[in-house]
């Protein structure tokens, strides 16, 4: 079990003036020191004035700000379940998570009252709402901090304890949350450390979204585990983080995205020009990255460094180093420190390299369990091991490639998109008999949904209409952007709907 330790605590004793965050929005800079007195302040409103306790949940719901980590942060000192809300969810969507999870209390930032606000009455819960940044509230982040009499200084975390949940859509249509712990976080703070080459004077731009596993325990949580600086951005865009990667002042010396962002990036006027200032590593995952944008950066002094994960895995499993992507394209990497990686048949048996099986991992970052799903667990888990629901297979030098899905989720903008998710909302309009939706492939966002649609008899319907139906119900990433009616679906003997004709049907269409 891994020892861990409160990062903010130590650091501000041992570099209290090194600074520890800047708010790219606002232009607030905060040391160490300063960020372990707010931390401090907050952990002490939460356990003495709202008597939050060990396991309590903490709720999140804003665009990416330095104030999400001083939350983060006072949670793990007093025991409490950091949970950052996808702010692209629709209020059902967060209403379902909010039962789920059932957090004490909800920060939220501006811009969020409302579909906060709509979330919580489709809920059973009553969370207390506090907001953050420059949303206005009777309980504010700000005043809090600054009347807090109680401080709690520091504390030593058990390994064992939650510290983040997170939610990973599932096949059958329903999220099931996935609880990382300290131990597991610590972990994958050590591992990602080492390939991005982390030090107290490396400066990160967080351009991923918080409520992101990347965003927060592959990118965020090791900048801070290495005492480095955490440049935060509100939001990602491209020719904005071209102007702060050529910034001198700012000297950002790792980042991290999806090949989405890189793309965009790639795409602006100022690309041609441009050239970073201090850039060391680059860090891209989520999907997979094509040769043309590898060679790009590379060709401006940014090789990038792939990866591969799951939200159920801390995420990161294996890391492709920058030296290695043009002659492995394709792979995924190698395993990093602390994870176990096997790919197996069938039944349960290890593959020889170059054989296509399932790939299944094990390690300290990797879940054992969902978050209140004990019926999610024979499907997902092997003996000790994670299935992944990903193929793939292990070539003779040991590095991995992923082959395809096993299940039918496909990545949009870097996004997971869960098929059984969706068509269960667009089952639910009354003129629908049956739907399919499958992932096809999109110069834009690598991927994009495509709904196939039989119509009940009789019914008039457009494929306007269920893109429209979706719209409020569904985050927008979600919404199918081709919609295909149909007649009938092609289907197997044993009348299950056949994907592979439909993606035939989809190519044809292009």
């Amino acid at each position: 079990m891994a020892d861990v330790r409160d990062w903010i605590f130590s650091h501000a004793r041992r570099q209290p003036d090194a600074i520890a965050q800047v708010d790219h929005a606002s232009g607030r800079v905060f040391t160490y020191s300063q960020m372990q007195d707010r931390v401090s302040h907050l952990a002490g409103y939460l356990r003495h004035e709202l008597r939050v306790g060990e396991g309590d949940v903490v709720a999140v719901l804003g665009d990416n700000t330095s104030d999400m980590f001083d939350i983060d942060f006072a949670c793990a000192r007093i025991g409490a379940v950091f949970f950052p809300m996808n702010t692209r969810l629709a209020p059902p969507e967060l209403a379902y998570q909010i039962d789920d999870a059932k957090p004490r209390l909800i920060f939220y930032g501006s811009g969020y009252e409302d579909v906060l606000g709509a979330a919580v009455s489709q809920s059973a819960a009553e969370p207390v709402k506090i907001a953050f940044g420059g949303a206005n509230s009777d309980l504010h982040l700000e005043e809090i901090i600054s009347h807090v009499e109680n401080p709690v200084l520091t504390a030593r975390p058990t390994a064992s304890a939650g510290w983040n949940l997170m939610y990973s859509s599932g096949t059958t249509g329903r999220p099931k949350g996935v609880l990382h712990t300290h131990g597991g976080v610590t972990q994958q703070a050590i591992a990602n450390c080492v390939p991005l080459g982390l030090s107290p004077r490396s400066c990160g731009l967080g351009i991923l979204p918080i409520f992101h596993i990347s965003g927060l325990n592959v990118f965020a949580h090791a900048m801070f585990y290495a005492g480095a600086t955490q440049v935060t951005m509100e939001r990602f865009d491209p020719t904005e983080v071209l102007k702060v990667l050529a910034d001198p002042q700012l000297g950002i010396t790792h980042f991290a995205g999806v090949p989405t962002m890189f793309e965009m990036m790639a795409a602006a006027p100022e690309f041609t020009d441009f050239e970073p200032a201090a850039v060391e590593g680059v860090f891209v995952g989520g999907s997979p990255s094509t040769e043309t944008l590898l060679e790009t950066y590379a060709a401006k002094s940014m090789p990038l460094i792939q990866g591969y994960g799951l939200t159920e895995t801390g995420p990161t499993l294996t890391v492709l180093d920058a030296a290695d992507a043009t002659r492995k394209l394709g792979s995924a990497g190698k395993p990093i420190l602390h994870v176990d990686i096997r790919v197996v048949r069938s039944d349960g048996t290890d593959t020889e390299p170059d054989e296509i099986g399932e790939i299944i991992a094990k390690g300290p970052s990797v879940i054992k369990e969902y978050f209140n799903r004990p019926d999610a667990q024979n499907d997902n888990f092997f003996d000790d091991w994670l299935r992944t629901g990903d193929m793939g297979r292990f070539d003779a030098d040991g590095f991995l490639y992923i082959a395809d899905r096993k299940k039918d989720m496909f990545i949009s903008g870097g996004e997971n998109v869960y098929p059984a998710e969706v068509e269960s909302c667009i089952a639910r309009h009354p003129s629908v008999a049956q739907v399919s939706v499958i992932g096809v492939a999109d110069e834009k966002w690598g991927e994009v949904g495509a709904a196939f649609v039989v119509p009940k008899s009789s019914a008039n319907i457009t494929a306007e209409d269920v893109q429209h139906f979706c719209d409020g119900k569904l985050a927008r990433y979600k919404i199918p952007k081709q919609v295909f009616l149909r007649e009938e679906l092609p289907l197997g003997a044993s009348g299950k709907v056949l994907k592979t004709e439909l993606r035939k049907i989809a190519r044809q269409a292009c």
